[in-house]
């Protein structure tokens, strides 16, 4: 018994993981099904799914059938989930018939597959209703549950069992009643229980119906992230030492595959790259990308430098072809024909082309499409990114043949990354509609697809319909893209489409007329209050969800915050969050109204969490900074910038804000760098130069200390005022404590020891900083103070000497007369220049020339000023600078 459960379970992964068809291995383990008492009612199945079309109904059929004496007491009344439901509630979800758990098994298994057919892979299966109970029957019953019924049953079901943490699945999934079922027994049902029946892959099989539920939700939700993320680490740990010979590399390969797939849905990114190297090393194949001459347009003459991704195994690593365990073979150009149209080819035509291997497995092909999403999530999002995407796409493409799953996928991405070029953007929408008439075409057959539909990430079926409406609306098709909508029930975007068209009344009748069908959906509330502006009906769809609709609160809360009414929208935003906490953009919303309200701890907690979710956000960490800013802690606030500048390195405020917070923390030769790339930029000559002069400081008293590390105080940076410091309480972390006293007192330094090359090094980048400044239109009294700070630091007199006069010259342009504040400047110029010439005459005893010409441009300067500040203390020192200068005239 133990041996046929096992081979009937390697039969099922390996089928849906490398598509093995009529090979010796899987014949000889059917065999063992076959053989055993128990089981071989169900070999003819399971033979069926395995070798031939790939039909998982006899499975169910199956299935039910073990479980018709558990469901003969069962309400006639009752729907199929309902009776599931009340039966595992009176058990317990404690199942010691081993017969029935296989039964439940087979249910739940065969259900999954015939919803990722209906939504994931295609073709659709003919006469299959929404049903399972009904549609197994082999009389035909099931087409009965196919017209208003059906669809009533599956409303019912959508809106009761597919809603967690207040989010709702985003569309009209195909057959949710197929999902629904593999749902409530693998949540139900302990199949780790002790009995005499072993089921190694029930909590795999569960892996894939929860990590399918959540893709269909609008948002990840925090109930199915932990059971996800559970079952991940159980599994890994649990198959680990699994014998390859029996389950095969490629589909043990395939676990760690769908576990990092799962990591990459809720963006842990370095969870999921753990989980890609073990199954690389399982495979034994290692993915690099090189570059390669070729041409990529048809008119291209001369060769440039093509990116290319290699794919090598390692020593004693031998191909599994795909094509060798396929009785069809997929043509070459399917999905391609009619592409080759246009200018720009559609593989690059290399030369030199290093050897390539194009007989990859569907492991293999899976784990290289799984490569692209890993990267894309790895680095911020830019104009390279499509092209470094490219080559792995092109790699599915080369194979021969590819698998057709990871062939749909490869074009999927191909269209994503067209869409970004204009040239491209044609061919890009003829991509989404070979795709869209794939999914709906009988060939290749599902047996053909199966493989990969766990381990290949696809859109269910209405959010790919979705992207495609999106594609079609930007393509400016908006009837085609309103039909669309309309079928797959997305009604934001079908509301875009009506108000482009000018059709709001449409949009609202439409919606109406669904109410009337379904009054209970807070989907349909929320889209009328979209389409009215009326928060009433986000206020009716919270109480028509028994207060579980998270969408409806966030557009309170959004409503609220378009009136600048934010202490509502905190109230909404928290009652949503409460929901379902795995929402970044209600994270941000919610800190970003803490803040209007002046909650600074809270916002401070707000865009942490929303860094958490998402380390990608960029503007969450550049808030998080400037409230570290204020606080005036500033190892945090310069943490939280690295991770901002790295994800916008364009943005010319992120890395001014960089610059500060690295030198307070002590990072010279950082706050160098980002000076370095600052004026690099366009916008340079909008940067506040204050950390201009806060680097020529500390970098004057490290030389007037005449050793590297030297300590330095900094003063508080002048935007930030003394009020707002002493309502700040800091009580997050011991690090934010070192941060505070860091911003008042000395800290330690990174430059190099004074005098050193090195030392020279960077004076030289800095003169060089200033020069490119000065080129620009920031160019002023300010620049001129700072680079004449920078010569009176490596004693350039007479540089120092013409920099305080170009300052003095650019006050005065300015409306000084009557502004005190502007006139001390003078003054304190002035003086400066005046300590300069003097340092030029020393130098050079017999010239005074230099002080002779500034004595009449004092004069003017103190003519001019005795009219407006006659009694001025600041007028008595500028007195006294003109007095300086006549002495040392005579």
């Amino acid at each position: 018994m133990a041996a046929a459960m096992q081979a009937l379970e390697v039969v099922l992964m390996q089928r849906t993981t490398e598509g093995y068809g009529d090979s010796e291995g899987t014949r000889s383990l059917l065999g063992l099904v076959e053989e055993c008492e128990r089981t071989k009612d169900v070999a003819a199945a399971l033979e069926t799914f395995c070798l031939g079309e790939g039909d998982a109904l006899p499975l169910l059929r199956a299935g039910l059938g073990r479980l018709e004496p558990v469901l003969r007491g069962a309400s006639a009344s009752d729907s199929w989930i309902e009776k599931l439901e009340k039966v595992l509630e009176g058990d317990g979800g404690k199942v010691t018939d081993g017969e029935v758990k296989i039964g439940y098994f087979l249910v739940a298994v065969a259900s999954l597959l015939v919803f990722v057919r209906a939504n994931v892979t295609g073709p659709p299966a003919e006469a299959v209703g929404e049903d399972p109970e009904a549609c197994a029957r082999e009389d035909g019953a099931g087409a009965r549950s196919k017209g208003e019924e059906g669809k009533a049953m599956s409303r019912k079901w959508i809106l009761k069992h597919m809603s967690v943490d207040g989010e709702y699945v985003a569309g009209k999934p195909e057959l949710v009643g197929y999902l629904c079922t593999a749902s409530t027994i693998f949540r139900g049902v302990d199949f780790a229980d002790s009995s005499d029946v072993e089921l190694a892959t029930a909590p795999w099989w569960k892996l894939r119906t929860l990590h399918l539920h959540q893709k269909l939700l609008s948002k990840n939700s925090a109930t199915l992230k932990e059971s996800l993320v559970q079952l991940a680490k159980e599994l890994s740990k649990t198959f680990r030492d699994k014998d390859e010979d029996l389950w095969g590399k490629g589909c043990l390969a395939a676990l760690e595959m769908e576990c990092a797939m799962v990591m990459q849905t809720y963006h842990c990114v370095n969870e999921a790259s753990d989980f890609i190297g073990m199954a690389s090393d399982r495979l034994g194949m290692d993915l690099r990308q090189t570059g390669v001459m070729g041409k990529r347009t048809v008119h291209q003459v001369d060769a440039k430098a093509q990116m290319v991704l290699l794919t090598e195994r390692k020593a004693g690593e031998n191909s599994s072809s795909a094509a060798e365990r396929e009785d069809e073979k997929l043509p070459k150009d399917w999905l391609m024909e009619g592409l080759d149209q246009e200018d720009i080819l559609l593989l690059p035509r290399l030369e030199g082309e290093e050897e390539e291997v194009t007989d990859l497995s569907h492991a293999e092909q899976a784990l290289v499409l799984l490569w692209l999403v890993q990267v894309s999530k790895n680095q911020a999002r830019t104009d390279l990114q499509s092209w470094e995407m490219m080559p792995y796409v092109q790699c599915i493409f080369k194979q021969d043949p590819p698998g057709a799953f990871a062939k749909m996928a490869a074009t999927l991405h191909a269209a994503r990354f067209e869409r970004e070029r204009n040239r491209t953007r044609e061919r890009s929408l003829v991509r989404m509609e070979k795709l869209v008439e794939a999914l709906a075409l009988p060939t290749p057959s599902v047996s053909m697809r199966i493989s990969g539909a766990f381990t290949i990430a696809f859109p269910p079926l209405p959010l790919f319909q979705k992207e495609y409406g999106e594609q079609l609306l930007s393509n400016a098709m908006v009837g085609n893209a309103l039909i669309v909508f309309e079928k797959y029930e997305q009604w934001d975007n079908l509301i875009v489409c009506y108000q482009l068209l000018q059709k709001t009344a449409q949009a609202q009748k439409l919606i109406n007329d669904r109410l009337e069908e379904s009054p209970d959906d807070p989907r349909l509330w929320c889209a009328l209050g979209d389409v009215t502006k009326d928060d009433s009906c986000y206020v009716k769809a919270w109480e028509r969800s028994g207060k579980r609709h998270a969408r409806a609160q966030r557009s309170l809360a959004a409503s609220a915050m378009r009136n600048d009414d934010y202490k509502p929208a905190i109230e909404s935003w928290e009652l949503a969050l409460a929901l379902n906490p795995l929402h970044p953009s209600g994270w941000f919303a919610v800190g970003y109204c803490y803040m209007r309200e002046n909650r600074e701890d809270d916002a401070l907690k707000a865009f942490t969490r929303v860094t958490q979710l998402n380390s990608e956000n960029a503007e969450a960490w550049n808030n998080l900074a400037a409230l570290h800013m204020k606080r005036r802690t500033w190892k945090m606030a310069f943490a939280a910038l690295k991770e901002a500048v790295r994800l916008r390195r364009e943005s010319w405020q992120l890395w001014d804000n960089y610059i500060e917070a690295g030198l307070r923390c002590g990072h010279v030769m950082l706050g160098v760098y980002g000076l370095q790339k600052v004026i690099a930029m366009e916008s340079c000559h909008k940067v506040n130069l204050f950390s201009l002069e806060l680097l020529l400081r500390i970098i004057r008293d490290a030389k007037h200390s005449g050793s590297s590390g030297a300590k330095t105080k900094v003063e508080k940076s002048g935007d930030i005022s003394d009020e707002d410091l002493k309502t700040l309480e800091i009580h997050d972390s011991d690090d934010e404590e070192e941060g505070q006293e860091q911003a008042t007192s000395a800290f330690e330094n990174d430059l190099p020891a004074a005098g050193s090359k090195e030392w020279k090094a960077m004076e030289e980048k800095i003169l060089d900083i200033l020069k490119k400044f000065a080129a620009t239109s920031a160019a002023g009294h300010q620049l001129w103070r700072i680079f004449g700070s920078y010569y009176k630091m490596v004693e350039s007199y007479a540089s120092m000497k013409e920099m305080y006069l170009k300052e003095s010259r650019a006050l005065l342009g300015l409306q000084w007369k009557g502004d005190e504040e502007l006139f001390s400047r003078i003054v304190q110029s002035s003086a400066d220049l005046l300590d300069a010439a003097i340092k030029c005459t020393e130098a050079n005893p017999e010239d005074k020339s230099g002080v002779s010409s500034l004595k009449y441009h004092f004069k003017g300067i103190v003519k001019q000023a005795s009219n407006h500040f006659e009694d001025s203390s600041d007028l008595k020192e500028l007195k006294k600078v003109l007095e300086r200068a006549e002495s040392i005239c005579n």
